[in-house]
């Protein structure tokens, strides 16, 4: 019996933060000898929000179709088509996840631990620490940049395994950030980070 053509969605072990406005999509075949062409359809909230339709080609990777959101979360499929033109089942479901997209939705404020800056003075690493309340839980996201490197922890659990974040930039040009699904260190009540 003649195996049918799959795909093996490769991702990033399901992204967050993407903060690219067209994400890329790959996949790998399985069965069958060549893909012939592909499918892939895309949901955000229970709705289609975007399908290729049958696309004839070879290539195992796409950019997503539609304008996406910032912290929008898409899952989406693949299907292909093998070289006698026979379509295969959808793939397992994969998804990301978009960063925060526009300057104007960053709101924090800037902490600045040291109250007074003397360059020939070497002082140990500033420590930080704040409580916070969550009435409802859902999934929780922590957005995360400093000038320096950071460590971060939410009710004494480590968020990521990040070493020497946020990494290297010029910072008067350019400062990157981490997103953290941090859902399962966030409980109903009182928290601290």
């Amino acid at each position: 019996m003649k195996k049918r053509i799959g795909a093996l969605i490769k991702s990033q072990e399901y992204p967050i933060g993407i903060d690219s406005r067209i994400p890329y999509l790959f996949w790998k075949c399985e069965g069958g000898k060549k893909q012939n062409a592909y499918e892939i359809e895309a949901v955000s909230e229970g709705e289609v929000i975007w399908n290729s339709g049958k696309v004839v080609s070879d290539k195992m990777n796409d950019c997503f179709g539609v304008t996406v959101e910032s912290k929008q979360h898409v899952v989406w499929k693949v299907r292909l088509w093998d070289e006698t033109g026979v379509a295969g089942e959808w793939s397992q479901e994969a998804y990301f996840e978009m960063g925060i997209l526009e300057k104007n939705q960053f709101v924090a404020k800037w902490i600045n631990p040291e109250l007074a800056c003397d360059p020939a003075v070497h002082k140990p690493a500033s420590y930080l620490k704040t409580l916070f309340s969550v009435e409802k839980m859902g999934k929780a996201r922590l957005y995360i940049t400093c000038h320096g490197l950071y460590e971060a922890f939410i009710n004494g659990k480590r968020v990521g395994d990040f070493v020497l974040a946020p990494g290297t930039y010029t910072y008067d040009k350019k400062l990157a950030y981490q997103t953290y699904d941090v859902t399962g260190l966030v409980k109903e009540g009182r928290n601290q980070v």
